[in-house]
């Protein structure tokens, strides 16, 4: 399996697996942060804890949660990504958000550090942030040079 361009060692021989935080996004948002399309994600609540490493994005083809399901067994984990801060969603930042309209009151996650998992690995999609096993050795979770956002540059705390 290759994650980042790189040859991703899987431990699925010896059936090791390591855990990480993941986060669903509904398709085809998953594939544009894979391939960096897409460097903003938009919530209305941001993580218990930042900075946020090694999470995975597991794409999913249904809406989770409000009167849908609440997991779809389906999902894939496309990438692995670093979350460093959140900020308030700005009207000039519809366009890195792959968003077709802007609304205030919501939340921007840069998206840093994107590391591809090829091929996509079955996962389920679950709601908010959780835990997921993957065949994932540590070691391949190096960081590699990501696009700097705009909300990179502000001091931090600042909206």
């Amino acid at each position: 399996m290759e994650i980042g361009g790189k040859e991703m060692p899987l431990d699925s021989m010896s059936g090791n697996t390591t855990t990480h935080p993941a986060l669903s996004i509904v398709a085809p948002a998953g594939d544009w942060i894979r391939t960096g399309k897409k460097p903003l994600e938009i919530r209305r609540w941001q993580p218990e804890e930042l900075p946020l490493r090694d999470l995975v994005i597991v794409q999913n083809s249904i809406q989770l949660g409000g009167d849908g399901p609440a997991e779809d067994p389906n999902g894939m984990a496309v990438a692995i990504v670093d979350v460093e801060s959140v900020a308030a969603w700005r009207e000039d930042e519809i366009e890195p958000a792959c968003a077709t309209y802007w609304e205030p009151g919501w939340l921007a996650w840069p998206l840093v550090n994107v590391r591809p998992i090829t091929p996509p690995i079955p996962c389920p999609a679950r709601l908010r942030i959780y835990s997921v096993e993957l065949p994932l050795r540590g070691e391949v979770m190096q960081a590699t040079p990501s696009p700097k956002t705009s909300h990179e540059s502000q001091d931090p705390g600042v909206d």
